[in-house]
C-alpha cells in the first residue's frame, strides 16, 4: 500500500478502528478546552482552565495542542468527511491558484515570516474575516530544495489572537499555539515580525509570549497525518516526499523562537529530540 493510501485510510478511521460502526457511544465535545504540551515529555492533556507553566519557567519554546474533542476516541464519520474535504479543497485551491509555483505565490502576496525560511504569510488573508478558506490561506509552507521551493502545505490561522480554532474534523484537526519564554514581536498580535530586545521592547509589532492558534494541512504525505503539528522531518523522507535530490530546510530549530514544531500531537514524549535530522534554523514563526 502506498503512503498516500495509508494516510487516506488514517483519515477515514472507520476503516482502521473496530469501534467505528460498533455500538460504542460517540464522544461529544468536552465541556472546556484541553491543552497538551507537544514537545514536553511525557505528553498529557489537561483543562486549559487549570493553567500552564508561566513563560519565564519554560526551558524554551513550547508548543501546545488544543482540543475540545476527546483525543482518545475516534472521529465521527461526519468529522472524518469534513477533515478529508479540507485536505482535498486545500490541494484543489493550490492547483487553481498556481501556488505549487513559488514565484506565483510571491506575486499573490505571500512573503517570508521574520527569520523563517519555510513559512510565507499573506497579510491580506491574515487580517480578513475568513476562517479555513482554502482560497485565502494565511500561510503557505515551502520546503527549500535544490530544485527550488516546493509547496509542502497550508497553515490556517484563527481570525483573532484569542479565538479557538474550529475543529471541523474533531480530534483529527488539532490546532496548536506557541509560547516563547523570551517573547516575540507580533504584528497586531498575530504573526511574528521580529524579536524583542533585552528589555522586551519591540521596534515593530506587539510584544507577546503566546501566538494565536494555527492548523497545518499537509499536501505531502506526512507520516503523522495530514494535520500533523510536527515540522521536523528526516531529510531522507523529505527527499522521497518532495522528489528532490537535496532538501535544505523544512523543519526548524524550535527551541527559541518561531512557530515550528519539535514533536507531534498524539505521540507521547516525541519531544524536541525526535526527527531532528531534517531540522534547519528556524527563528521566526513557523507552524
Amino acid at each position: 500500500m502506498s503512503r498516500r493510501a495509508a494516510l487516506a485510510r488514517g483519515i477515514l478511521l472507520c476503516a482502521a478502528l473496530a469501534a467505528c460502526g460498533s455500538d460504542a457511544p460517540e464522544a461529544g465535545p468536552l465541556s472546556e478546552v484541553y491543552v497538551s504540551a507537544v514537545n514536553v515529555s511525557p505528553r498529557s492533556w489537561r483543562p486549559l482552565s487549570q493553567g500552564t507553566l508561566p513563560p519565564e519557567k519554560l526551558p524554551g519554546m513550547v508548543m501546545y495542542e488544543v482540543s475540545v474533542w476527546p483525543t482518545d476516541r475516534p472521529a465521527t464519520p461526519e468529522q472524518q468527511a469534513a477533515a478529508a474535504d479540507l485536505v482535498a479543497r486545500s490541494r484543489a485551491a493550490a492547483v487553481q491558484r498556481g501556488w505549487f509555483d513559488f514565484a506565483r505565490a510571491e506575486r499573490d502576496g505571500f512573503q517570508p515570516i521574520a527569520d523563517d525560511p519555510t513559512h510565507f504569510a499573506n497579510t491580506q488573508y491574515l487580517f480578513d474575516d475568513a476562517l479555513l478558506d482554502p482560497l485565502r490561506p494565511e500561510v503557505l509552507m515551502y520546503a527549500k530544495t535544490n530544485q527550488g521551493r516546493k509547496l509542502a502545505g497550508f497553515m490556517y490561522y484563527v481570525r483573532e489572537p484569542g479565538e479557538h480554532g474550529l475543529q471541523i474534523g474533531g480530534p483529527l484537526t488539532l490546532w496548536h499555539y506557541h509560547v516563547w519564554p523570551q517573547g516575540s514581536c507580533l504584528l497586531r498580535g498575530m504573526i511574528p515580525v521580529g524579536r524583542p530586545d533585552a528589555d522586551a521592547k519591540c521596534s515593530f509589532g506587539e510584544f507577546q509570549h503566546k501566538s494565536p492558534e494555527m492548523l497545518h494541512v499537509w499536501l505531502i504525505d506526512h507520516p503523522e497525518g495530514p494535520f500533523a503539528t510536527n515540522m521536523s522531518l528526516p531529510r531522507p523522507l523529505l527527499k522521497q516526499l518532495l522528489r528532490a535530490e537535496e532538501v535544505d530546510a523544512l523543519g526548524h530549530d524550535h527551541a527559541e523562537h518561531g512557530d515550528a514544531h519539535a514533536g507531534h500531537a498524539g505521540h507521547e514524549g516525541s519531544g524536541a529530540s525526535g526527527a531532528a535530522e531534517g531540522a534547519a534554523d528556524h527563528g521566526g514563526h513557523g507552524g
